[in-house]
């Protein structure tokens, strides 16, 4: 996660040089924000690109599709990156989202958990596309929603209604739709805080004693090993036919006694 973090703020600082480039001179309204301490200044800012309409943040188009307003070509956005999730933190909202159940209920709380995700790519969509409306989204972000029929549009492409659950009066995806703003991904708030996150590594590590941190290095301990005897089972595979079977085995063994410390790890934890 720590290497993630540092990648994360170096990719981050390089988009905003290129960008800023691009622009000319920077000023600090102009730059990539990633905090909303004052959420009118955020919707100030929100409101400053809205009235540029212009496209901004354009990947590439996507297919032949054409907006169905306005009949300009549908381009894919350029998004923010998707939140990197260290094993624990996957373990943790796996548990979050079985707990929520399959009903009507669970699947709304689903979405609002993703919903700061959800937020971002409709913006990042809005701003690549101007005159967008959710159902030109839907066909990119979400194709199963979007049912086609056989007649065509006056754009010469296929007519389609949203799927029923997308047509349910005030669902999430609708009420997300409306409050997003057109706002490419490098002037949105930072789905990924990489520097929070990295202090709450270096916090972790400096609160960990000695046995724990052998205890997490034992799993990278026996990959190198492992990466060292596959070196030397090319060398000496002629001579030793069986060495790649016993490897394989070793492998496998190791994975099982890899899993079954973390599932004792869970037992001890829920008793």
């Amino acid at each position: 996660m720590l290497n993630c973090c540092i990648e994360r703020k170096q990719s981050r600082e390089n988009t905003a040089l290129n960008f800023d480039s691009a622009e000319g001179s920077s000023t600090d309204e102009e730059e990539f924000f990633d905090c909303a301490d004052n959420p009118d200044e955020e919707n100030k800012r929100k409101e400053k690109y809205s009235l540029w309409n212009q496209p901004v943040g354009r990947l590439g188009k996507f297919n032949d599709l054409k907006l169905l307003r306005t009949g300009d070509p549908l381009y894919i956005p350029v998004t923010q990156e998707p939140v990197p999730k260290s094993e624990d933190q996957l373990e943790e909202d796996t548990d979050v989202l079985m707990k929520l159940g399959s009903d009507a209920q669970g699947s709304e709380l689903r979405a609002k958990m993703m919903s700061a995700s959800l937020l971002s790519d409709m913006e990042s969509f809005k701003a690549a596309n101007p005159g967008s409306v959710l159902e030109d989204f839907i066909r990119w972000y979400s194709p199963r929603d979007w049912i086609e029929s056989e007649d065509l549009d006056e754009w010469g492409q296929k007519k389609g209604q949203l799927s029923s659950r997308m047509m349910i009066e005030d669902n999430f995806w609708v009420q997300t739709w409306e409050s997003a703003k057109p706002v490419p991904a490098h002037r949105q708030k930072r789905l990924f805080d990489d520097t929070r996150e990295a202090e709450k590594v270096l916090h972790f590590l400096d609160s960990t004693n000695l046995c724990q941190i052998c205890e997490m290095l034992i799993p990278v301990l026996c990959h190198i090993a492992i990466y060292r005897l596959a070196e030397e089972c090319r060398q000496i595979s002629h001579e030793l036919p069986d060495s790649v079977d016993r490897l394989r085995a070793l492998i496998k063994s190791a994975e099982r006694i890899s899993r079954e410390i973390v599932a004792s790890k869970f037992v001890d934890v829920q008793i």
